[in-house]
């Protein structure tokens, strides 16, 4: 397996994860294919959990030569579908027969944020697809340390980030994000782990990188560079 292969399972491999049952039809066709052996398949129906079985298989699969394409052959084969449109998505939609090199990002001139008005919208994206809840929550453990001690540093722009309703912050959540006196640091690091527990967490980063609708162009700037920041992660004009 080549090595983008392998951090595109390492990267969403909680979803993966979540998305995979390893059936006997499942583990059959991996074993007719070489990937897995006897003892591989004995090793993980040993597992206690369908989640430990999952994880155990995709720990076998990404040591494996060639084993790309063949499992997501077999997760479609055994209608597995939602672990491989994962797979698929974040490899730029290719299957058997595809390049075996890394998605390209398309190319596309630096976004000028002054040239942006409020029919513009950008969106995160890793491996050249839309990033998925498991790259979001990557990123922002990444980046929650700078958010937190560079970007949320102001407090009327803070205040404003907390009524912004495209975050869905309950009643409970901006009360306490509004609890005087509070310092930036500690409203900033209230609000990152709010913002890391939610399932919306993918809609809530994307917003981070549309502040030039709410005319905070200075947070979107910094927040747009960390993203940036992070391996393989890019921010597009859609």
């Amino acid at each position: 397996m080549e090595k983008w292969q392998k951090d595109i399972i390492t990267d969403n491999i909680t979803e993966l994860v979540e998305n995979t049952e390893c059936t006997v039809l499942l583990l059959s066709k991996l074993e007719a294919a070489k990937l897995l052996d006897k003892a591989n398949v004995q090793e993980i129906n040993a597992c206690r959990t369908d989640f430990e079985k999952s994880k155990c298989l995709y720990n076998k699969i990404v040591t494996k030569d060639n084993s790309f394409n063949t499992l997501v052959n077999a997760l479609d084969e055994t209608t597995q579908t939602g672990a491989s449109k994962i797979l698929k998505r974040n490899s730029g939609g290719g299957g058997v027969g595809r390049p075996t090199q890394p998605p390209a990002m398309e190319t596309q001139k630096p976004i000028r944020l002054e040239d942006l008005d409020d029919n513009t919208t950008l969106k995160l994206y890793r491996n050249g697809s839309e990033i998925t809840l498991s790259d979001a929550k990557s990123i922002l453990k990444e980046t929650q340390y700078k958010l937190v001690t560079e970007v949320f540093t102001n407090p009327g722009t803070n205040d404003l980030l907390t009524i912004n309703e495209e975050f869905g912050l309950d009643p409970s959540e901006i009360v306490s994000l509004n609890l005087k006196p509070v310092t930036t640091i500690e409203w900033a690091g209230k609000f990152v782990n709010i913002l890391s527990n939610r399932h919306n967490l993918v809609d809530c980063l994307n917003s981070l990188c549309n502040l030039h609708k709410r005319n905070l162009r200075n947070y979107q700037a910094l927040i747009i560079k960390l993203f940036e920041g992070v391996p393989r992660v890019k921010v597009r004009i859609t």
